[in-house]
């Protein structure tokens, strides 16, 4: 698949405080996965919302519990898939260690590679590509993909279930 021709992914959430988005198919995410637009096959997206902010063992705790994710799945040439994962949390900060001690959202990535193997990379490589790790506090926030097909989005509260 040639540069020109790849699919539309962006992702991004809108706050009343805030708002961003990403190019999924980032160059930075590509080369992280060792991934060239011409290795690409085809592409899918996926977007998981529930709608509430939810615990998740191994992934989000009761004080930084997760919104959701968005991301896409890549397959190559050969048969092989990879996924690029956007996954949003409400970190309550109980112990008021950072972000001036303040609630706030979370966005960070998970990378599933070629060979199955998924890291969620260090923030100082996320930074690079997604500049919103920390999100300041709001009542809501809504996620949203847009893609060829048009635009999928989902507002969550700050309620925990």
């Amino acid at each position: 698949m040639v540069e020109d021709e790849r699919p539309k992914f962006i992702i991004g959430f809108k706050t009343p405080y805030e708002t961003g988005s990403f190019d999924a198919i980032s160059e930075f995410n590509l080369e992280y996965l060792s991934i060239t637009h011409q290795d690409i096959a085809r592409t899918s997206s996926f977007f998981s919302f529930p709608g509430n902010l939810y615990p998740e063992s191994g992934v989000a705790s009761l004080t930084h519990p997760c919104a959701g994710s968005v991301g896409i799945e890549l397959f190559t040439n050969d048969g092989k898939r990879a996924m690029i994962e956007y996954i949003f949390y409400h970190d309550l900060n109980p112990n008021q260690t950072h972000a001036e001690g303040k609630q706030h959202w979370n966005l960070e990535m998970r990378f599933t590679h070629l060979d199955g193997t998924i890291d969620f990379p260090v923030k100082s490589l996320v930074d690079k590509t997604i500049p919103h790790h920390q999100i300041r506090d709001s009542n809501e926030i809504e996620i949203f993909i847009e893609t060829e097909d048009g635009i999928k989005s989902k507002t969550i509260k700050k309620v925990v279930s």
